[in-house]
């Protein structure tokens, strides 16, 4: 037996009818439509916004690929501790407002997981940032970070008029190596 690590999402939310399978497929339907956010970073006068590209991956982390000297990276390599503000803005008639706050660590992926991150940041920036559009070669010199969600504050107007959070939880799991 081999022992993984599995991630359960929960929420406490009491006013959303949904199962959370539904709940995460909407956390999902944001992050694959959307490519841009608001990154927060902590540096020592406070707290630090730039807006930033993102590529999403399967799991809800999200992907940021950046200059080595970049002051977001700086504060990154200080601080693992980060967020990120998904907003997708009302449409004409005002009458829905959906974002996102993703609330976690950022790690440095290595090996094939730094691949499969540039992979989903490329794919996504590409018809915004020409080194992205020129492929993953073109990246391979640059920061790649991806936000590994604690906490996820999902606000979806059209379902509640409060964010809904949800969390993650991780437990150990016994998985038969056959």
């Amino acid at each position: 037996m081999d022992k993984v690590i599995a991630t359960s999402w929960t929420t406490d939310s009491e006013d959303v009818d949904l199962g959370m399978e539904d709940l995460l497929a909407r956390v999902r339907s944001v992050l694959d439509g959307e490519d841009m956010c608001v990154l927060g970073t902590l540096e020592g006068c406070g707290s630090r916004l730039t807006p930033c590209f993102f590529g999403a991956l399967r799991d809800l982390g999200l992907v940021f690929v950046s200059s080595r000297g970049s002051r977001h990276v700086r504060n990154m390599e200080a601080d693992r501790r980060c967020s990120a503000l998904v907003v997708i803005p009302p449409a004409g008639d005002g009458s829905r407002l959906v974002s996102l706050q993703v609330i976690g660590r950022v790690c440095e992926p290595r090996g094939r997981r730094r691949l499969a991150a540039l992979r989903a940041f490329a794919g996504r920036a590409a018809s915004h940032l020409p080194a992205a559009a020129s492929g993953i070669s073109k990246l391979m010199d640059k920061r790649v970070f991806v936000l590994e969600p604690d906490r996820i504050e999902f606000l979806d107007t059209g379902l509640s008029r409060e964010s809904i959070v949800l969390r993650r939880g991780w437990q150990d799991m016994e998985r038969d190596a056959a």
